[in-house]
């Protein structure tokens, strides 16, 4: 299982991404390919951030999230929140809406999890 860390710089914010995937074996590139799909999001999810530091600058906190896919389907099949200290339920629904939809290319042989957590620090 790979664990991985990855972080973006907005004009306001600074949102951290950071994924562990977990896979019931035949998940072939699928894995890398959602992970890879949820980083191609961060511009939305700090504009989801930006737009709650609007509401409260000092917002700040770690989402959970639990991505999931079906067996052999090629769209995000849930987004589940797992723990939150975030105190925003716009920004929450926002982040959770950006990645509800998402597709990969290959579809995974068998059902795949990604856990992800986003990190918001205000600047």
């Amino acid at each position: 299982m790979k664990k991985s860390f990855h972080s973006i710089t907005g004009i306001a914010a600074l949102l951290s991404l950071g994924g562990f995937a977990v896979g019931c074996g035949g998940v072939g590139t699928a894995q890398a390919d959602l992970r890879n799909a949820i980083d191609a999001r961060q511009t939305t999810l700090n504009e989801c951030y930006r737009e709650a530091l609007t509401r409260d600058e000092s917002l700040s906190g770690d989402l959970h999230l639990r991505v999931a896919m079906a067996k052999s389907a090629t769209s995000i099949s849930g987004v589940e929140v797992t723990e939150s200290n975030v105190d925003d339920p716009l920004l929450v629904a926002c982040v959770t809406g950006a990645l509800e939809g998402l597709s990969i290319d290959e579809a995974p042989k068998s059902a795949l999890t990604v856990d992800y957590t986003v990190r918001f620090t205000p600047r």
